[in-house]
This record gives structure tokens, C-alpha cells and sequence, in this order.
């Protein structure tokens, strides 16, 4: 596997020696847009399964911005990060006021030229998001989309990603982790760019409540690659109907292949635990397709262990559905792409093994 990423393995690592004072950032953002008549939020298991190491480290500039208004959140937030704030640094409500403080201080450390070659940034993203927003006027269409401050307002993560993008155009290795609903449109920010590695919890047309961003959160430590920790909580994830995504090149090829099964994934709305397989005949159509279309593709993308555990086993059932014709001639009244019987059954044999391991 190619590691142009390299600096997933550094970012993360407890000693870091420098010939000259690193500038590494760090930020754990999120628990915004939540009623406030409750004492905790969604996300509160998320923060207490935070390596509170992870962000009090020398020579880096840890900022937390977090909730407001929710006191077990805020008990626990103080708790986490007590020693942060007993060192000066930034422990605050994540509002938009705060929001906008950390881009204004990115962009003034760049326009002041203290940004340096082999420096890390990395930004952990837990909140409310909202999907793309899109105008007839596409200059003021968002590229990514926005999240939700504790004092309730929209705040979109472009301006975040322009800065950073400039950070990583200057070699600084930058690392983003999106656990917001629909985080799946953060990707494209660092789709084409080598010094940064974004992980999104979900896709870009799915709520994000799944078990997933509990399970990143708990892998995120020191000495840890962000393409392990992301690798590590997916097979941990038992309910990830959401497609979590990463931006590695094996990311980008396994969100080319199911982008068009996005759609019957969706969380429901009324149970967000409950997956919404009313159309799953029509999932498991296009599967097959894509099977038809190129099955070795479909084989090396499994061998890469990144293929989800619903779309595994949904795509099992949908080849011991085909495997009834083994010869691997499908009816023409069905007007379905033919396939090859052996490709199949290859499959298939691949699929139980990994759904099994």
C-alpha cells in the first residue's frame, strides 16, 4: 500500500524531536446544537472515550471548544482537560464567536509566515452537521458543509479548510477527523492534497449516529496512524450503515465503487439505530451490477479490509441470490449485465471469509 501519508504515523506520536520548536496545533471541537434541557448531550460518550494525552503534549497548542450550556458535558469536559487549563491554554464553549477566533488565528499565522515545513495540525470535528448547502448561484454553493456552534448557529467548515489547505501546501501534515452528520462532503477537501488525511464518520447524504465516532475517538493515540486508528474502528463498528470514508487512495476507490448505494444506507429518521433497508432489492440490483461490471475490482477492493460489515453481508446475500444460476447467464428479460459463474463464486468464497475473520 502506497504511504504518501507518512505523517499519519508521526502525527500521533508521544516524543517529537525537532532542531527548532515545533508549532504543532491541535484542536477537539464539537457537542454544538443540542437542546438545552438536557444535563448531557449525544455526544458525550464520544468526549469521555477522549485521550485526554493526546492533546497535552509538548510543543503542541492544544484548543478545545466544546458545548456549553449542558453540565455533564461541561463536568466532564473539565475533567478531560483540567491540565490544559491549568497551563493557560484554551478550554472554552464552542460558540461562534470561539469558532471564528481559531480561523482568524490560522490565517494570521500564515499571512506572519510562522508556518513551518514538517509542523502538524490536527482537528477533531464532534457535532450537529447540516448536508451541502446549494444556491442557484454555484459561486456561493459551500464545498463542504456546515456544523452547529452551542449557541446555535451554522457555521460551515469551508473557511477551516481553505486555511488548512494552505497549511498543507506549505508541508505542514494536517489530519482532520469529521464525526458530524453528513461529514462525508469533508472529503473533498482533501482529496487531492498529500499533506492531508481527512476521515469522515459518515457519508455526505447521512446522519452521522452510529457507533462509529465512539470507536475513532477511542483509537485516536499517541504513536497511532490516523489510517490504523480509522481501519481499526471500522471493524469494531457493529452498526455503520453510514459508510465512515478516508481520503487514503484505497479510501477513494471504495467511495467510488458504493457511492451510488449511498442512498439505501440511510439512517432513519425516526430511529436513527435502525437502518432503512425498504429498498434493499433495489441495493442489492446495484450491486450486482457493479459486480457484473468489474467482479476483479470488486475483489481487490475487499482485499484491501476496508469494505464495510453491512455491505458485506448484504452483498452475500445478494450472490447466494445469483448463485442459483451458476452458470453466470442471467435471463435477458431481467435486462441485467451477464457475468462469469467462476468471478462470482470467487467472490463469494472471499465474501465468507471475511465476513467470518
Amino acid at each position: 500500500m502506497k504511504h504518501f501519508y507518512i505523517f499519519f504515523t508521526i502525527i500521533f506520536t508521544l516524543n517529537i524531536t525537532l532542531n527548532v520548536k515545533a508549532e504543532n496545533k491541535i484542536f477537539y471541537i464539537g457537542a454544538g446544537g443540542v437542546e438545552k434541557n438536557k444535563p448531557e448531550t449525544i455526544f458525550h460518550e464520544s468526549l469521555k472515550s477522549a485521550n485526554p494525552q493526546l492533546y497535552d503534549r509538548k510543543n503542541w497548542e492544544a484548543t478545545v471548544l466544546y458545548n456549553g450550556g449542558h453540565s455533564e458535558d461541561e463536568k466532564t469536559r473539565s475533567l478531560k482537560f483540567s491540565s490544559l487549563q491549568q497551563k493557560g491554554k484554551t478550554v472554552t464553549n464552542f460558540t461562534q464567536e470561539e469558532w471564528q477566533k481559531l480561523i482568524l488565528k490560522l490565517e494570521k499565522d500564515l499571512k506572519e509566515n510562522k508556518v513551518k515545513k514538517g509542523e502538524k495540525i490536527f482537528v477533531f470535528i464532534n457535532s450537529h452537521g447540516l448536508p451541502l448547502i446549494t444556491s442557484n448561484d454555484p459561486s456561493k454553493d459551500e464545498g463542504t458543509h456546515s456544523i452547529v456552534t452551542s449557541d446555535h448557529k451554522n457555521v460551515s467548515l469551508d473557511p477551516l479548510y481553505n486555511v488548512l489547505l494552505q497549511y498543507a501546501e506549505k508541508g505542514v501534515q494536517v489530519g482532520v477527523v469529521d464525526n458530524s452528520c453528513y461529514s462525508g462532503n469533508s472529503q473533498i477537501a482533501g482529496k487531492n492534497s498529500e499533506n492531508m488525511c481527512v476521515i469522515s464518520s459518515t457519508s455526505d447524504i447521512n446522519f452521522g449516529y452510529t457507533d462509529f465516532p465512539y470507536f475513532i475517538t477511542r483509537e485516536l493515540k499517541t504513536g497511532v496512524d490516523l489510517e490504523s486508528a480509522f481501519l481499526n474502528a471500522r471493524k469494531k463498528s457493529i452498526y455503520s450503515p453510514t459508510l465512515p470514508q478516508i481520503n487514503t487512495p484505497e479510501g477513494q476507490t471504495l467511495q467510488d465503487l458504493l457511492k451510488n448505494f449511498n442512498q439505501y444506507l440511510m439512517t432513519n429518521d425516526r430511529d436513527p439505530l435502525t437502518p432503512n433497508y425498504q429498498q434493499l432489492d433495489i441495493f442489492l440490483k446495484n450491486i450486482q451490477q457493479q459486480i457484473y461490471t468489474n467482479p476483479h475490482q470488486c475483489q481487490q477492493i475487499l482485499e484491501k479490509e476496508i469494505l464495510p460489515h453491512d455491505i458485506l453481508m448484504l452483498a452475500k446475500k445478494s450472490i447466494e441470490k445469483l448463485s442459483h444460476n451458476p452458470r453466470g447467464k442471467i435471463s435477458s428479460k431481467t435486462n441485467e449485465l451477464s457475468f462469469r459463474g467462476e468471478d462470482l463464486i470467487e467472490l463469494k468464497t472471499l465474501l465468507e471469509k471475511k465476513i467470518n475473520s
